[in-house]
């Protein structure tokens, strides 16, 4: 510089940075002083310039994260939430910071959703960020999403907070299970969920609503009392399907899970009546012919309701032997497709059911006359067992009756016979001899006897057995 007067001034710029700091200082020297042709000297070459900073305006900037989301359950169990300075600040820094409960509630272990801190960040001279951690509780609730907020203030009138709040989402990982049963059958069934096979939280019977984690799987279990009376698990529904007695699901979701369960009923088919030895009752399948096959009387057999069952009687007409008269519903329901008098009928399961067939026996008598009369009535007599029949036996002019054989045993001359109380299956043959005086000899059986008056006699008759009697006169 050039002093043309006694005192020169030195301009310095001093730029405005905006940042928070301490107080500056820089140095002005003089040197290399140059006197020309005068006589001088530097006696004080140096200065030391202090710049003092705006703190009025210059301020440093202190923020938390905004927003942290985390699952609950999912290690490692916590949830951190970073405080950032914007500068170093000479001195360091301290920053508050508290929790506080928002949907989420803080409390003591398994009593909350998360444990509430609070506290001082102390941020040295080098330092801009650091960390706070939250611990969470997995509370097994299902719950909605729920959210808690970590708070930073500071005391400090240099430091400006932009975001002063940082909030935490926490996701719920607990699902609930609803398992229901349903359906005529269910209450004397059981449905029952297990404990979860990740955390063993229980599970329970149905009617019921279970909190299991997500991951857990779950294992159904249906009970009913097939084969016996009274309940016959039919399936699943809802979020599982099938008809196996045992299942699972996943609980990665809510789950609402219903067992289904029908009644199951005896129906007792009986026969009864005179004509039960050639004579059959059968009760046909079920609409689950495996496990409801039916079958023939007398026997109990299990349907389940809604069943339609065919009922059959079998007898042995047009031949002799029984006959189906009737049905008889001795107890229950047979439902409208039923006929008291069809041979072929169907029932509706709707109870207990007892259906009896009645049959009445029928016999067969066939009468056959030999040559020289007549037998009433002649040829095949059907009847019910139980009744009579009785038979006229008749000789032709010139004829005499020699014998009655019934059922191949000679019974000898007679004008009737009755069959009484009859129970089966007969013959009867009606033989006869030429002659008009009655026949007095040995039952001749189911033969013709000739008589001659001049002896002797021979006869010989071909081709079958006979009985010759010789009788002199």
């Amino acid at each position: 510089m050039i002093f043309a007067n006694p005192t020169e001034t030195v301009n310095v710029t001093i730029e405005d940075d905006s940042l928070f700091e301490i107080n500056e200082t820089f140095g002005f020297s003089l040197s290399a002083f140059d006197a020309g042709t005068r006589t001088g000297s530097i006696t004080d070459g140096s200065e030391t310039v202090t710049i003092v900073d705006d703190t009025d305006t210059d301020k440093y900037g202190v923020s938390i994260e905004a927003a942290e989301t985390v699952t609950e359950g999912a290690a490692p169990g916590t949830v951190t939430f970073t405080v950032t300075l914007d500068q170093q600040v000479p001195g360091g820094a301290n920053v508050d910071f508290a929790t506080a409960d928002g949907s989420a509630v803080a409390g003591a272990a398994g009593g909350g959703d998360y444990d509430s801190v609070s506290g001082i960040l102390n941020f040295l001279p080098t330092e801009t960020s650091k960390d706070i951690t939250i611990t969470l509780q997995n509370d097994y609730l299902d719950e909605d999403d729920e959210t808690f907020d970590v708070d930073i203030t500071s005391a400090d009138p240099n430091a400006n907070i932009t975001i002063s709040k940082g909030v935490c989402t926490i996701t719920d990982n607990d699902h609930t299970l609803t398992l229901t049963k349903t359906g005529t059958g269910a209450g004397v069934s059981t449905a029952t969920a297990s404990d979860g096979d990740k955390t063993g939280l229980p599970g329970g019977t149905a009617d019921g609503a279970f909190v299991y984690e997500e991951g857990d799987v779950v294992t159904l279990t249906a009970t009913d009392t097939y084969p016996g009376q009274g309940s016959l698990f039919k399936g699943w529904s809802g979020d599982a399907g099938g008809t196996n007695y045992v299942t699972t699901v996943n609980m990665d979701a809510p789950k609402t899970v219903t067992a289904n369960f029908n009644t199951t009923y005896t129906f007792a088919v009986r026969e009864a009546g005179t004509g039960l030895v050639q004579s059959t009752v059968t009760a046909g399948a079920g609409g689950d012919g495996a496990r409801f096959p039916g079958g023939m009387a007398d026997g109990d057999y299990l349907y389940e309701e809604g069943d339609t069952v065919s009922l059959i009687a079998t007898d042995t007409t047009p031949e002799a032997g029984s006959e189906f008269q009737d049905w008889t519903v001795n107890s229950g329901n047979p439902g409208a497709g039923f006929s008291l008098t069809a041979k072929s009928t169907t029932v509706t399961i709707s109870g207990d059911l007892q259906i009896t067939g009645n049959f009445r026996g029928t016999w067969k008598i066939t009468a056959i006359s030999r040559t020289g009369g007549q037998i009433d009535p002649l040829g095949v007599t059907t009847g019910y067992y139980g009744v009579d029949q009785p038979y006229t036996i008749a000789a032709n002019v010139d004829w005499v009756n020699s014998d009655v054989v019934v059922d191949g045993v000679s019974q000898g001359p007679m004008g009737t016979y009755t069959f009484s109380n009859i129970m089966g299956d007969h013959t009867i043959i009606a033989v006869f001899i030429p002659g008009n005086d009655p026949y007095i000899g040995p039952p001749a059986g189911d033969d013709q006897i000739f008589q001659a008056s001049v002896p002797p006699l021979v006869l010989m008759v071909m081709g079958r057995n006979h009985k010759l009697y010789y009788e002199a006169q």
